[in-house]
């Protein structure tokens, strides 16, 4: 490829860009299932807020961060759940959040396949 030729290539690469709209609409397949399934967990957000309300009654100061990861596998069962990461450090909320993921109905995937999901948490009063 000539030099010539790329800088041709560049602005009809950037313009089909913007024609997609907010950088890039095309998304892969699995990114799509992983929204859905972390939809899934959004939509018990109140559990969610129960493990915090329970906590806070122990730790009135309690807030931070806590990263929970999941595997589900293509038909929407949850096959491992652990906290990947946390500022909260208490173990008794994190297990409520824990306990709670176990409860949510995930869909299926795509071509059944397996998703593992990262979803990080804010809690703050």
């Amino acid at each position: 490829m000539t030099r010539l030729t790329r800088t041709v290539f560049l602005p009809v690469l950037i313009f089909f860009a913007l024609l997609l709209g907010e950088g890039c609409a095309i998304k892969h397949k699995r990114e799509a299932d992983a929204n859905k399934i972390i939809d899934a967990y959004k939509s018990q957000k109140q559990q969610v807020k129960n493990c915090y309300y329970k906590a806070l009654e122990i730790r009135a100061d309690l807030q931070g961060e806590v990263t929970l990861a999941w595997i589900v596998d293509g038909k929407g069962i949850l096959q491992k759940a652990w906290v990947k990461g946390t500022t909260v450090n208490d173990a008794g909320m994190e297990s409520c959040l824990l306990d709670h993921l176990k409860t949510v109905i995930f869909p299926q995937t795509q071509n059944l396949a397996r998703i593992t999901v990262e979803y990080t948490l804010t809690f703050h009063r």
